[in-house]
């Protein structure tokens, strides 16, 4: 028996004897209340793990007043000890539908415990896919608020684990975590306007000091062989440096894994966005340049095996050397002579990745 079905039979036990209480408090003045009874029952079902009939109870409470929370509640309960495959959908099920006839902010608060039940069982997706289910529910406040609460506590290992390696200098491990499955599902639960972060010198109402964070951004993909020369996509950043004013302002490094390798910026940064001298390393080249808001801005230098490439930008679009008939134009020729030339896309500007487009 693990540990959630222990949690979930002492509140049913714990439940029945309330139940039990109250009713015997008022046997001797009232008939007995026939929904009370069947939610007793449920709950006795439940605590001998008897899901099947537990559930059967709940039903014939709902068919007696719809109009109470309990059954709706006791049913989810139920779903939650049972467990499977389809457990978040029929505990999700139970608790809207009770909502929808309820308007129960006891159902918001089954919402919440049930999650906080799989959260001590360290099953986050689990209690996040529920909380969210819940939210669109009943787009009541504290559901939103526990969902943050809980990306909060899954990621702060992992971010805290990340931090650690940035501090040491440990770049291959820091590659490496950004390669994992956890990684992965911490950063699917990010959004465009709220990014995880970890800083541990930070107070709760602002982000200053050295930190670590998560954020999703938009890059662009190239697509070989289409209409179209490339399209922007969802990616993952990593942001290792300082913050201020919950704005990451200072020296940073900015990291992504992408299609063709490893990508990272290093320099400086203010009003969160690269703002200052720079530098770009990816696969092919590495690129020397000054950056506004995320652009080239100014004298820019690439640099690769056997290449080498000035050209001059504002606000990331280039002057034209040679305009070609693909939609693109050369931005540079190769100072030392060899045949690659730098072209840029008509309409396009460029930068940092996650900046440009």
């Amino acid at each position: 028996m693990n540990k959630k079905t222990v949690t979930i039979l002492i509140i049913a036990l714990m439940l029945l004897l309330s139940i039990c209480a109250t009713s015997c408090s008022t046997s001797g003045t009232n008939t007995p209340d026939p929904y009370e009874e069947q939610i007793q029952l449920g709950y006795k079902y439940l605590s001998e793990m008897d899901y099947e009939q537990a559930i059967v109870a709940f039903d014939k409470a709902i068919s007696i007043d719809a109009k109470r929370d309990t059954a709706y509640i006791g049913k989810a309960d139920t779903y939650l000890a049972k467990g499977g495959d389809d457990m978040i959908a029929n505990i999700d099920e139970s608790l809207k539908v009770g909502y929808e006839v309820t308007q129960s902010e006891g159902i918001v608060d089954a919402y919440i415990r049930i999650a906080d039940e799989l959260v001590e069982a360290e099953n986050y997706d689990a209690a996040l896919e529920l909380l969210q289910k819940g939210y669109e529910a009943t787009e009541n406040e504290k559901l939103k608020e526990k969902i943050a609460e809980v990306i909060d506590r899954m990621s702060s290992a992992f971010l805290k684990n990340l931090y650690s390696l940035f501090e040491a200098g440990n770049m291959d491990g820091v590659w490496s975590i950004m390669g994992t499955d956890e990684f992965n599902g911490i950063a699917a639960y990010v959004t465009d306007t709220e990014p995880v972060c970890y800083l541990p010198m930070s107070t709760i109402d602002a982000k200053s000091g050295n930190g670590v964070g998560i954020y999703k951004m938009q890059d662009k993909y190239y697509v070989e062989k289409s209409d179209v020369d490339y399209i922007m996509q969802d990616k993952y950043f990593v942001y290792y440096g300082d913050y201020a004013d919950n704005m990451r302002s200072g020296h940073g490094i900015w990291l992504m894994i992408h299609e063709r390798g490893n990508y990272k910026f290093e320099g400086q940064w203010a009003n969160d966005k690269p703002n200052g001298e720079g530098k770009e390393f990816d696969t092919i080249r590495i690129t020397e340049a000054t950056y506004r808001n995320g652009l080239y801005n100014g004298d820019v230098t690439y640099i690769g095996d056997s290449t080498l490439h000035k050209f001059t930008c504002i606000d990331g679009v280039a002057p034209k050397v040679e305009e070609l008939n693909d939609g693109s134009y050369i931005v540079a020729n190769d100072i030392n002579g060899g045949p690659i030339r730098i072209g840029h896309r008509v309409g396009s500007k460029y930068g940092v990745k996650g900046y440009e487009y």
